[in-house]
């Protein structure tokens, strides 16, 4: 190397740097020397850190392993517990990762259920509430309708609908508050009343009418054949008689 081509240091941004000095750059990367006047760079290459989560530190080149972690903007050491919105879920910061485990619930049988605020399972609702009246759990539940029966069952109303048996009568009625029809056991005709079975009187002779079941029920009366030729009816009965010979 002669004289002539020799250089004394190096200038860069304003600034002399000597020969084999470290010259600085914005690149925390670049690796800069003043090297016979000009300015030589190579680059460091870094290696994959060995952790899931990585951040780079202001000024540095490599990234290195985040040992605590970020949540909604707050920092957690590892080990540390982090809340989670799930009341399920537990978590923990883990080299720099948010781990959850997640509890199981129980299976419940009752059918109507409820969550408590900030509790991760359901629980049964033991009570019922109809109509601004509280009832235990087993206790009967009233209703409008006669042919519901309820009850309160682990929480929740239940009801069942009465079946009514078919009647063998004819005219029934539905007795206030029940469910069910019954049979209307008397009968009532001209202003008078009549108990089943009983004969209700007619001013036709022909005619037996009889209370069935609350219905009047009417049986024509069938007269026997008379082996003459001349008949004669009968005061107030249906049926003629033979005239006798004179």
């Amino acid at each position: 190397m002669n004289g002539k081509d020799y250089k004394e240091g190096c200038t860069m941004n304003g600034k002399t740097y000597k020969d084999g000095e470290a010259v600085p750059t914005k690149d925390p990367c670049e690796n800069c020397t003043c090297n016979n006047g000009d300015v030589d760079c190579d680059f460091t290459a870094c290696a994959p850190p060995p952790c899931d989560v990585s951040y780079t530190p202001a000024a540095k080149c490599c990234p290195v392993c985040r040992t605590d972690c970020v949540r909604n903007g707050k920092t957690y050491k590892d080990g540390e517990s982090v809340p989670d919105d799930n009341p399920c879920a537990t978590c923990k910061c883990a080299k720099g990762v948010v781990k959850c485990g997640y509890k199981d619930c129980t299976p419940l049988t009752c059918a109507a259920l409820y969550k408590p605020k900030g509790e991760c399972c359901a629980k049964c609702k033991e009570g019922c509430e109809k109509n601004g009246q509280k009832y235990e759990h087993g206790q009967p539940v009233p209703d409008r309708d006669p042919c519901k029966t309820c009850r309160c069952l682990n929480g929740e109303v239940k009801c069942d609908t009465i079946s009514c048996p078919k009647l063998a009568c004819y005219d029934t009625y539905k007795p206030a508050g029940r469910c069910c029809p019954r049979c209307k056991e008397s009968c009532t005709r001209d202003g008078k009343t009549y108990e089943h079975g009983k004969p209700v009187p007619d001013a036709d002779p022909c005619r037996n009418w009889t209370c069935d079941n609350g219905r009047v029920k009417c049986d024509i009366v069938v007269c026997p054949i008379l082996n003459c030729y001349v008949t004669v009816p009968q005061p107030g009965k249906c049926c003629p008689i033979c005239k006798e010979c004179e």
